[in-house]
């Protein structure tokens, strides 16, 4: 089988490693694809990049399948979206914990079909991404926090019985090709290891990870670490100051209970303020410069476009403002989910007018009593 990757970025040249490694196999990566002009006719690792163009001339004569190597959700959908378009249904995502995780990719010479998702498979719309507050508040309390997590409770969590009827709701109508928990610090919710569990029941294909700082991690109970690993989900930690003072402690516990987890990124050191302070941007312009763009948001029987339109009311609340406008999609009205997630895609949200035209970075740090200015760029008063 000939295959060709589509992106050219590490997640692609591992692909090709793993696809590769094996002499007798008749699996072969044979090109990386991109739309990036600069990188064709180049080749990395001794692999030919070449344009969509000559990739839907070589298929399916020379070239049999395309992996899908794009870690940005946006970009994901935006590949799938051009791959249909030319005709070329034999084609996968590969799931994130693949890389995250350093996974075998093949098994024998083949592909291992449990990290792919044949889009071409699925009997409903494909969601590539999805995120869920498992708790809202967070142990760390960063300024200008993207999910208001300062601004929360500690006793705010998703409820579980409305956590199930939800995700089981959306799991009726579409295929989830990952799943983030997160918060806040989702660490923070003592029956983390229940959400787990019964997401994994419901959404057998669906790469599963625990988003989290990780700081938490020592004082958790070993029937967590037992329900990630039985469930074949794992840890990404996202790189705070705090959290990489411990890391030593945290690697400690994980390879003990065999827990598998990655350091994310580089160390946190900005954070970005993303709030208009007139609430009437431009959407287009504000949803092209939106880092969230492709991060799908479930919360309370709606889904958002991102987690910003999902819980900016609480942002309101806090600071005694007026929220006049209506967020998200009730997921349990009749809906054509085709059009719903080729919406949220290209199209911006009310939300989006709220947010700033270019995001205004600002060192990172915490803040215990948050200002309402610690979330809104410099522009004319609120």
């Amino acid at each position: 089988m000939s295959i060709a990757i589509f992106g050219v970025n590490p997640q692609a040249i591992y692909l090709k490693n793993e696809l590769n490694k094996c002499e007798n196999s008749n699996i072969k990566a044979e090109y990386f694809v991109d739309n990036n002009k600069a990188l064709w006719g180049t080749a990395p690792e001794n692999i030919p990049v070449i344009s969509a163009e000559q990739l839907k001339e070589l298929y399916p004569n020379k070239i049999d399948a395309v992996l899908i190597s794009a870690r940005g959700t946006h970009s994901r959908i935006s590949i799938i979206h051009q791959l249909k378009n030319m005709g070329i249904l034999n084609a996968a995502l590969v799931k994130p914990s693949v890389y995250d995780y350093s996974k075998a990719f093949t098994i024998n010479g083949n592909i291992n079909d449990d990290e792919i998702i044949w889009i071409n498979k699925t009997d409903k719309p494909l969601m590539p991404y999805l995120e869920i507050n498992i708790s809202d508040a967070c142990n760390l309390n960063c300024m200008g926090c993207t999910h208001f997590a300062n601004l929360f409770n500690c006793s705010d969590f998703y409820d579980f019985e409305t956590f199930k009827s939800d995700l089981s709701e959306l799991c009726k109508n579409v295929f989830i090709a990952q799943l983030r928990l997160l918060g806040g610090e989702p660490l923070l919710n003592p029956d983390l290891s229940k959400y787990i569990a019964f997401a994994r029941s419901i959404m057998p294909d669906t790469d599963i990870c625990v988003v989290s700082n990780g700081i938490l991690v020592p004082k958790q109970p070993a029937e967590l670490f037992e329900v990630m690993n039985k469930s074949n989900v794992g840890f990404v930690f996202s790189k705070y100051k705090p959290t990489l003072k411990m890391r030593d402690k945290i690697e400690q516990v994980l390879k003990a209970f065999n827990v598998q987890y990655v350091f994310d990124g580089e160390e946190i050191t900005e954070f970005s303020r993303n709030l208009s302070r007139h609430r009437n941007n431009n959407p287009e312009l504000s949803q092209k410069a939106c880092h969230s763009r492709g991060c799908r948001f479930l919360r309370n029987g709606r889904l958002y476009k991102c987690p910003t339109e999902g819980l900016i009311y609480r942002y309101y609340e806090y600071y005694g403002l007026e929220n006049n406008f209506k967020a998200g999609i009730n997921i349990y009205d009749k809906l054509d989910w085709n059009k719903v997630l080729i919406d949220l895609m290209e199209k911006p949200v009310e939300m989006c007018s709220r947010c700033s035209e270019k995001s205004e970075l600002f060192k990172w740090d915490i803040s215990i009593t948050p200002s309402k200015e610690e979330w809104l760029s410099n522009e004319e008063d609120f």
